[in-house]
């Protein structure tokens, strides 16, 4: 009995199915992680700090135009995470006492990909105008994620078209 146990268990190993390093993909778990993830971007955005804003940003991290112009006039450009750091400094010279706000409607994976539908709110003052004016921006957002190793880390961030009833209830 122990050498039928005990082949069975190299038989598994080798076919990856019981695998120490495999990481469970059940949609609570990524659902967990992701919520994290947007945790870790807001307080870093409220605390005017890029690099732990960046934190879960991946070196291929493209933003949307549109995400852009919400905090910064001259909207985004570049790729990774070293635009991501340059953008929110900028962002961070002309807007103070910021409060960030991601609440995570729905995530949807297909294999090692995943994407939060999120409502984003900024509140902040722009300490460019005279004199500082308070501002805010809101909307519907896709923020993508991939996994990388035992991380979700964010490949993309776009705005969302607004949610829609399907007619049988269901949002898309």
């Amino acid at each position: 009995m122990k050498q039928i146990l005990t082949v069975a268990t190299i038989c598994l190993v080798l076919t990856g199915c019981l695998s120490s390093t495999s990481i469970p993909l059940g949609i609570g778990e990524v659902r967990s992680a992701l919520a994290a993830n947007l945790l870790t971007l807001a307080t870093g955005i409220e605390r005017e700090d890029p690099l732990l804003a960046s934190r879960i940003v991946s070196e291929r991290f493209e933003m949307d135009n549109n995400i852009g112009i919400r905090y910064l006039d001259d909207g985004w450009s570049g790729t990774g995470i070293g635009a991501f750091r340059e953008f929110f400094s900028k962002v961070f010279e002309v807007h103070a006492n910021i409060d960030q706000r991601f609440d995570l409607r729905d995530v949807e994976q297909v294999g090692n990909v995943a994407t939060a539908r999120v409502f984003s709110e900024f509140f902040s003052s722009r300490t460019d105008r005279v004199p500082p004016e308070g501002y805010t921006a809101s909307g519907w957002d896709w923020l993508i994620f991939e996994l990388d190793g035992a991380s979700w880390v964010l490949i993309r961030w776009d705005e969302a078209p607004l949610p829609h009833d399907m007619g049988e209830g269901e949002e898309l």
